[in-house]
C-alpha cells in the first residue's frame, strides 16, 4: 500500500529544505549500497532521481520513509514534515468499493462531518439557553472551524478529479478494489496517495501503470503540487516535463544538476569533459616536472627547484581527479531479414470480441514493408489485440488476415517468459537463436541488458520476472526476422538498456508496429501513428511528437486547451585547444623577437614565476570545478571552465617557450 508517515528524523532543523541527509552511509551484506551521501530538496522542488540499476535510489526513498536506519549519517527534516510513498511493487486493495477506498484518506473529515450532523440534532432538542447548549455549541463550532480547514465541502470533488485523471470511469466508482488489476490496483494507490497531499511525495516509477492520458495529466498535477516531489522514473520524456533538477546516483555518490533530464545529460556530459580534461592537465603537468627533475636532477643551481618540483608530481598525484564512466558503450544492430513484400500485412474486414465485448467490428489495415508504426489509445482501446491480430497471435472471429510474400515475424508480448525454456542458462537461451557471426558478441549484448559476469550462467527459470523479459529482447534482437510486433518492450528496462534498444531498432531494415507508453521511445522509432479509439482507427504521419501536434492544433481550432511544445535547444559548440602545430608558430615568433641572451634570462625568470602563479589557480579551479554545487550555476560553470581552458592554453605555451629559452 502506498504510505504516508511524519517524519521521524533524529532532529529537526530550520530553513528552507524540508529534508537533508548528512554523511549518510547505507549497506547490505556488507557492500555499501550509499556512501557519506549529503542531500537538500527544498519545500517545492521537483527532483529527478536517476542512475543505474543497484545504485540506490529505492534504497533513499526507503531511508527517507523511515523504513531504512543508516549506519552513519543523519536524515534531518522540518518539523510538520510528511513523506508519502508509492512503491515499485505490486499493491492489492479489497474490501471496499473504489470510492470509499479513496475517500478513506479524509476518514477525519468524514468523522467531523458526522459529528456535526450529530450535534445539529441534539442542538434541535436542547433548550436555547444553559451550559449544556453553549457547551454543544462551543464542539459544533470547533468542528465547523476543523472542517472548513479541511476544504471538507471539496473532498467528494477532488477525489473524484483524481481518479478521473488516473483513467477511472464514474462507473468505475462503485466497483469493488478487488475486481480491478494489478496495474489498476496502482493507480488506486496512487490516487489516495496523492488526495493524502504530504509535504514530499516519493514516487517510484508511479508511470509504469499509466496509459499516455493519464501519464500526461499526471504530469500537469506534479507540476502545480504544493510539495516536494522526488521521483524515480526512466520515462526521460515525464522526466523532462516535471523535474527542475536531476539528482545522480553513482560510483562518485550523489551529484546534482540544475535542469530537466535533458538538461542534465549535457551538464553531466561537460562536467565529464571538464574533469577528463584536469585528469589530462595533471598528468601533463606530472610529466613536464618529471621531465625538469630528470634534465637538472645534477645541477647543484638547480636543486632547489627540482626539491621543488618532486614535492609538485606529489601532490599533483594525491590530487588526481577520477574520470566517472557509463561503463563500455554497448551499440547493437540487427542481422538484416530477408527482403519482404510490398505489403507485410493486410487485415479486411476483420472481427473481434472477447465474450459480448467487441472490440473490431469491421476492421480494415495494411501496413507496408519499412513502416514503422505506433499504436496509441486509452488502456483497453485494443492496441495490444490489434498486435496480436497482425501476429496471427488470437484467431479473429470474421474477416481476413494476409501476411505479405516473404514476411518473417516476432511478436514481443508484455508477457514473454512464457517462450523461454527454464532449464537453459541466460546464456544457452541466447545463444539457442544467435546466427554464428553473432556468438562472439552476446556477452556484450548480455551485459548491456544487464546481465553481467557469472549472471550469464544463471538458470532461467530463477530470474525474475523483468530479467525474463530482457532475455526475451536479447533473443528478439538476434532473430532476423522482417516483421517485428513490440508490445510494451521497454518494460524493465533501465535507460541504458533502452537506448541500446532504441538505437538498434532505429537501424533496423524491416516493418515494426509497437505499443508503448516511453514517449521518448515511440518518437525515436515511429514514422506513422495509429491511434486507436472505440474500434476505430485514425492514421497520423510523422513522428510521435508531429502526433501530438496535430492533435493540439485540432484542439485548438476545436476551441480546446493547448499547451506550450517545449523548444528543441541546440547544443552549444564549445571551442577546442589550440593545435600543437598554431602552438609552435606562436612559440617560433615569440623566439624571434627574444634580442638577447640577458633578455632571455629576464624571460625565463618571469616564466617561471607565471607558471607558480598559473598552476596555483589551476588547482585552485581543479578544486571549484569538481564540486558538483558549481553545476547547479550554468554562468558560473561557464566562467569557470573558460579561465580553466585559457590558463591551460598558457600553461602549455610558458613550457614551450621555456624549454627553448634553455635550449
Amino acid at each position: 500500500m502506498s504510505r504516508v508517515r511524519p517524519c521521524v528524523a533524529g532532529a529537526f532543523f530550520a530553513g528552507a529544505a524540508v529534508v537533508q541527509l548528512e554523511n549518510i552511509t547505507v549497506s547490505f551484506a556488507g557492500q555499501p549500497i550509499l556512501k557519506d551521501i549529503s542531500w537538500r530538496v527544498g519545500d517545492r522542488d521537483r527532483v529527478g532521481l536517476v542512475g543505474p540499476n543497484g545504485s540506490g535510489k529505492t534504497t533513499l526513498l526507503r531511508l527517507l520513509m523511515g523504513d531504512l536506519v543508516p549506519e552513519r549519517g543523519e536524515v534531518l527534516c522540518t518539523k510538520g514534515t510528511t513523506f508519502g510513498y508509492l512503491p515499485q511493487e505490486q499493491l492489492t486493495m479489497a474490501g471496499r468499493t473504489l470510492f470509499e477506498e479513496v475517500m478513506t484518506v479524509f476518514s477525519r473529515v468524514t468523522e467531523i462531518e458526522d459529528r456535526l450532523r450529530d450535534l445539529e440534532h441534539r442542538m434541535a432538542d436542547l433548550p436555547s439557553e444553559g451550559p449544556l447548549h453553549d457547551e454543544t455549541l462551543a464542539e459544533y463550532a470547533k468542528l465547523q472551524h476543523e472542517f472548513d480547514a479541511r476544504d471538507g465541502f471539496t473532498v467528494e470533488a477532488r477525489a473524484a478529479t483524481v481518479l478521473s485523471g488516473l483513467g477511472f470511469s464514474e462507473s468505475d466508482h462503485g466497483r469493488k478494489t478487488e475486481e480491478f488489476s494489478g496495474g489498476w490496483q496502482m493507480r488506486i494507490a496512487l490516487a489516495r496517495l496523492l488526495l493524502e497531499d504530504p509535504s514530499v511525495l516519493l514516487l517510484d516509477e508511479p508511470t509504469n501503470h499509466l496509459d499516455l492520458e493519464s501519464m500526461m495529466w499526471l504530469e500537469d498535477y506534479l507540476k502545480e503540487y504544493q510539495g516536494a516531489v522526488i521521483l524515480v522514473s526512466h520515462d526521460r520524456t515525464f522526466l523532462d516535463n516535471v523535474v527542475t533538477r536531476i539528482s545522480e546516483l553513482s560510483v562518485e555518490g550523489l551529484v546534482d544538476y540544475s535542469g530537466n533530464y535533458a538538461a542534465f545529460r549535457e551538464l553531466r556530459e561537460k562536467r565529464r569533459e571538464t574533469l577528463r580534461a584536469t585528469r589530462e592537465q595533471q598528468e601533463r603537468r606530472i610529466a613536464h616536472y618529471q621531465s625538469f627533475v630528470a634534465r637538472f636532477k645534477g645541477n647543484k643551481a638547480k636543486t632547489a627547484l627540482v626539491r621543488s618540483r618532486e614535492k609538485m608530481i606529489e601532490r599533483v598525484r594525491s590530487e588526481l581527479v577520477e574520470v566517472p564512466t557509463d561503463g563500455k558503450s554497448i551499440r547493437f544492430e540487427f542481422p538484416d531479414p530477408e527482403r519482404g513484400g510490398s505489403v507485410t500485412v493486410s487485415l479486411k474486414g476483420v472481427r473481434q470480441a472477447y465474450g459480448d465485448k467487441v472490440v473490431f467490428r469491421s476492421l480494415d489495415l495494411d501496413v507496408a514493408r519499412g513502416d514503422r508504426v505506433a499504436l496509441v489509445g486509452a488502456n483497453g482501446a485494443g492496441k495490444s489485440t490489434l498486435l496480436k491480430i497482425m501476429g496471427g497471435i488470437v484467431p479473429i472471429d470474421a474477416g481476413e488476415r494476409r501476411l505479405g510474400h516473404n514476411v518473417t515475424l516476432q511478436y514481443f508480448g508484455q508477457n514473454p517468459a512464457k517462450s523461454l525454456n527454464g532449464d537453459n542458462t541466460v546464456f544457452e537461451e541466447v545463444a539457442s537463436v544467435a546466427p554464428d557471426e553473432m556468438r562472439p558478441r552476446l556477452r556484450g549484448l548480455l551485459g548491456a541488458f544487464l546481465f553481467h559476469g557469472d549472471d550469464i550462467q544463471k538458470k532461467v527459470r530463477v530470474l525474475s520476472g523483468g530479467e525474463k523479459s530482457r532475455v526475451a529482447i536479447a533473443k528478439m534482437l538476434l532473430r532476423p526476422a522482417n516483421f517485428l510486433l513490440l508490445d510494451e518492450p521497454t518494460n524493465h528496462l533501465d535507460m541504458a538498456s533502452r537506448e541500446v534498444l532504441e538505437e538498434a531498432l532505429a537501424g533496423y531494415a524491416g516493418t515494426i508496429c509497437l505499443v508503448s507508453h516511453d514517449r521518448s521511445f515511440m518518437d525515436a522509432i515511429a514514422n506513422k501513428v495509429i491511434e486507436v479509439d472505440s474500434g476505430n482507427l485514425r492514421l497520423f504521419h510523422g513522428s510521435y511528437s508531429d502526433y501530438l501536434w496535430k492533435k493540439e492544433r485540432e484542439a485548438v481550432e476545436a476551441g480546446g486547451r493547448s499547451e506550450t511544445a517545449g523548444r528543441r535547444r541546440e547544443r552549444p559548440k564549445s571551442g577546442g585547444p589550440k593545435s600543437k602545430a598554431q602552438k609552435r608558430r606562436e612559440a617560433e615568433e615569440r623566439r624571434r623577437r627574444s634580442a638577447s641572451k640577458s633578455r632571455a634570462r629576464e624571460e625565463r625568470r618571469g616564466i617561471l614565476e607565471e607558471i607558480a602563479s598559473s598552476e596555483r589557480r589551476l588547482e585552485e579551479l581543479d578544486i571549484e570545478l569538481v564540486d558538483p554545487s558549481v553545476y547547479t550555476d550554468g554562468e558560473k560553470m561557464r566562467v569557470l571552465v573558460n579561465e580553466q581552458r585559457a590558463l591551460r592554453a598558457r600553461v602549455d605555451e610558458l613550457y614551450e617557450r621555456w624549454a627553448e629559452l634553455e635550449d
